[in-house]
């Protein structure tokens, strides 16, 4: 489940964020791109791909929700990039 609570100063001059995690084993960068640069509250999740390919948005309580086939099917020998876009919450 990816839920970012980024304020705006937390995204660097190219309007993104980025942190590297393991999870189940594989390792994933994952990072947020707030093109607009916009506050916490002010976005919403509208995009997700992972290593180039969109995925399905399922969204619970403004939580992505990664599958956990999805990350089951992941390669463990190479790093993985979770690129989240987000856009006004009224956008």
């Amino acid at each position: 489940m990816l839920q970012p609570k980024l304020v705006k100063a937390q995204f660097d001059c190219n309007f993104s964020a980025a942190a590297f995690t393991v999870f189940s084993g594989k390792k994933i960068h994952v990072k947020y791109e707030n093109q607009d640069g916009l506050e916490y509250g002010d976005y919403r999740i509208a995009a997700a791909t992972l290593d180039g390919s969109s995925l399905e948005l399922k969204l619970v309580n403004g939580a992505l929700i990664v599958e956990k086939k999805v990350i089951d099917e992941l390669s463990i020998d190479e790093e993985h990039e979770l690129v989240v876009q987000l856009v006004g919450v009224n956008g």
